[in-house]
């Protein structure tokens, strides 16, 4: 699977978003934790507001639970609501200009 190292524009944001349900259909959990952690720490780098996305982040985050552990079986709502938060933040939010 790849994904963007750093995501600079939405374009890469999305990608990691489709990544993420990659990875919970491979049912690499693991994988799934460290891009929604990604997915944190790049959208301050895209959108001005990023205060949905991060909620939505941590709330998957949560479901998933730890590393090597299993998530909650309702992690899929969680995934959703993270899918469609950077969707919906993409498509309306103001973007950071490139520096």
């Amino acid at each position: 699977m790849t994904h963007p190292a750093l995501a600079r524009d939405c374009t890469a944001l999305l990608f990691t978003a489709i990544a993420m349900n990659e990875a919970a259909l491979e049912r690499d959990f693991d994988e799934l934790r460290f891009l929604a952690h990604a997915i944190i720490a790049d959208a301050p780098h895209v959108l001005f507001d990023t205060r949905v996305i991060h909620e939505a982040a941590s709330a998957l985050i949560r479901a998933l639970g730890p590393n090597g552990e299993r998530p909650a079986r309702d992690f899929g709502l969680a995934l959703n609501a993270l899918t469609e938060a950077v969707h919906c933040a993409c498509s309306t939010s103001v973007q950071v200009p490139d520096s």
